[in-house]
């Protein structure tokens, strides 16, 4: 996998991917964190947001599938195929149109 340009393709709304985040104020603030595309172009990562204001996303790449043989959560949603989210030890579909739920097992939560 390579990591593509922001300038050159986004990935899919609300798609969960690896991001590289540059906070514009010191070198040692470029970070790589998961994070999201939302609707209205802007990006969410999961590594201290609002600390980096005037950080931008200028690149992305898909996440890589695990080892053979390891076990992962699923991040599709079986019935719509929609990126699921995880809230409170369930796994939810977000698209309004479906209504796949799954409460996680203790084994799950704890990875």
């Amino acid at each position: 996998m390579k990591w593509i340009s922001v300038t050159d393709r986004l990935p899919r709304v609300m798609e969960t991917v690896l991001l590289f985040v540059d906070a514009h104020t010191h070198p040692k603030y470029r970070f790589v964190s998961t994070g999201i595309r939302f609707p209205n172009g802007t990006f969410n990562w999961h590594k201290n947001a609002i600390i980096y204001p005037n950080a931008e996303v200028t690149h992305w790449m898909e996440i890589p599938k695990p080892p053979n043989g390891e076990k992962a959560l699923e991040h599709e949603c079986p019935k719509c195929g929609s990126d699921l989210d995880y809230f409170g030890g369930k796994a939810l579909c977000p698209n309004d149109d479906c209504d796949f739920e799954r409460t996680m097992t203790p084994i799950e939560l704890e990875e």
